[in-house]
C-alpha cells in the first residue's frame, strides 16, 4: 500500500498526487471492486476463462463505471453534502476539488465508461451465434440494455434527495450491468442471469432505501425511512427479505451444490439479523458511524451470499477470486485514501 502510494507520487509529483487522490477519494475508489464484480459474474457465468483479456476489460470497465457514477452523484449531491457533518472531509465539501474540475473529470470518465463498455459489448458479440430475437443481434441488445443502464443512472443522480424516484433508478441501473455483459456473450437470457437480476435489484433497491435512507435520515429530507414512516420502513425490510430468499432459493435450487447452498444461506441469516439491527440503530436514534458499520456489513454479507449461491455457475475459481479479490482492493485503497482506518471508509 505504502508502495502504491509512493509510485503515485513519483509518477504525477506532489501536486497532482493530491488532486488524483482526492479524485479517487471523491469517486469512492475504494468500492468499485463490488461494481468490477458485476462485469465479471456474467463473463463466468457464460463459460469464459477467469485468466482472459475479457476479466481485465471487465476490470477497466467496473473502475470506470463506478468512478463516473459516484463523482456524478457526489457532484450532484453537493449542496445536500455541505450542511452533513459526516461528509465534511470530502473534497468536493471542502473545495479540495472545484465543481468546474469536478464537472470535467465526471465528463471525461463517463465518456471514457461508455467507450470501454461498448468495446467489450461488441467484443463478446463477435463471438456470440445465438440471438435472443430473430435478426436481432446480441451487440444490438447489449447497447439498448447499456443506454438503459446509463440513463436510470443519471435519473438517480438527478433526483437524488428530490424524490422517491430515486430509490426505483439505482438498482435497475446496477442489475442491467450483469444481464447487458451476458447476453452479449451467449446470446440468449437464461434463467439463472434473470435471477441475478432480481436477487442484484432487490438488495441495491433494500441497500439504498431502507439502509441508507436511515444513514441520511438526519440531512435528507426526501430520505426513505423519513418519507415512508418506521411500520412501512419494516415492512419494506421483511418484504425485500422474504423476496430474496425466494430467489436465493431458486439460484440455489438450479445450481444444485448443497455445499454453495448452506453458505449462502447462512449468509442470508446473517444479513437478516443485520437488517433488523439497522432498523434498531434507526429507531433508538444511535450514532452515524455504528449505523454506517452495519450497514457496511449489510452490504457485503449480501454480496457474499450471491457470490456462493453462483458457485455452481461460476466454479470454486472465480468464487474465490470473487470474494478475495474486492477485500484486497478495498483495504489497499481504503488504507491509499483514508489513511485512519483499513476496514471502514471515512466518507
Amino acid at each position: 500500500m505504502l508502495l502504491i502510494d509512493i509510485l503515485i507520487g513519483i509518477l504525477l509529483g506532489t501536486r497532482y498526487r493530491k488532486v488524483v487522490l482526492d479524485i479517487l477519494r471523491s469517486a469512492r475508489i475504494q468500492t468499485a471492486c463490488i461494481t468490477q464484480s458485476l462485469f465479471i459474474i456474467p463473463l463466468l457465468m457464460a463459460d469464459i476463462p477467469l485468466v482472459s483479456y475479457y476479466t481485465l476489460l471487465a476490470i477497466i470497465c467496473g473502475i470506470l463505471v463506478h468512478a463516473s457514477g459516484f463523482l456524478h452523484n457526489g457532484l450532484c449531491d453537493l449542496r445536500y453534502d455541505k450542511v452533513d457533518n459526516a461528509k465534511s472531509t470530502h473534497p468536493l465539501v471542502t473545495g479540495k476539488i472545484s465543481e468546474v474540475t469536478g464537472w470535467q473529470v465526471c465528463i471525461v470518465l463517463h465518456t471514457l465508461a461508455t467507450l470501454f463498455v461498448a468495446y467489450l459489448i461488441m467484443l463478446l458479440g463477435k463471438s456470440s451465434v445465438v440471438y435472443v430475437l430473430p435478426y436481432f443481434p446480441p451487440v444490438h441488445i447489449g447497447f439498448t440494455l447499456l443506454l438503459l443502464s446509463i440513463i436510470f443512472g443519471w435519473l438517480y443522480n438527478i433526483y437524488s434527495k428530490k424524490s422517491l424516484l430515486a430509490y426505483l433508478c439505482i438498482p435497475t441501473c446496477f442489475a442491467l450491468i450483469p444481464l447487458y455483459v451476458y447476453v452479449s456473450a451467449v446470446g440468449y437470457i437464461s434463467i439463472p442471469i434473470v435471477l441475478v437480476f432480481v436477487f442484484l435489484w432487490i438488495y441495491e433497491f433494500l441497500q439504498n432505501s431502507v439502509c441508507g435512507g436511515a444513514k441520511d435520515s438526519k440531512t435528507d429530507s426526501f430520505s426513505f425511512v423519513n418519507y415512508m414512516g418506521k411500520r412501512a420502513t419494516q415492512f419494506t425490510m421483511i418484504v425485500s427479505k422474504l423476496a430474496l430468499l425466494i430467489v436465493l432459493f431458486y439460484i440455489i435450487v438450479i445450481g444444485g451444490n448443497i455445499w454453495y447452498a448452506m453458505i449462502s444461506l447462512s449468509l442470508f441469516v446473517l444479513s437478516t439479523l443485520l437488517g433488523e439491527g439497522i432498523i434498531d440503530i434507526w429507531n433508538e436514534g444511535r450514532n452515524r458511524d455504528k449505523l454506517m458499520k452495519v450497514i457496511v456489513a449489510h452490504e457485503v454479507t449480501g454480496y457474499m451470499m450471491l457470490v456462493f449461491a453462483l458457485g455452481s455457475w461460476i466454479g470454486w475459481q472465480g468464487t474465490v477470486f470473487l470474494v478475495i479479490y474486492p477485500i484486497l482492493w478495498f483495504i489497499t485503497f481504503n488504507r491509499i485514501l483514508w489513511k485512519d482506518s483499513y476496514f471502514v471508509p471515512s466518507v
